[in-house]
């Protein structure tokens, strides 16, 4: 199977907005009324599910973050 860009992102996004709940000692049941997802919808964001990126983005405006993305040269050759 090949991954997809937007599964990493996905399987990178998701233990970030876990940190950032506990952090912020809330309950996924708080975050899902305020943002009007599921908590069902909330556990699977932040399994790295598939889910819809409108939702990824519900939960990144809620905790007032925004996604930087960052071009790097790669040489798949290089062992460093």
């Amino acid at each position: 199977m090949r991954l997809k860009a937007h599964h990493i992102l996905r399987e990178r996004l998701a233990p970030l907005l876990i940190e950032e709940r506990l952090k912020r000692n809330l309950q996924p049941a708080q975050i899902a009324l305020v943002c009007d997802l599921s908590v069902d919808t909330i556990n699977q964001i932040e399994s790295g599910g598939a889910m819809s990126f409108k939702k990824y983005l519900r939960l990144l405006r809620y905790y007032n973050k925004k996604i930087k993305l960052e071009l790097v040269d790669y040489n798949p050759t290089s062992s460093a």
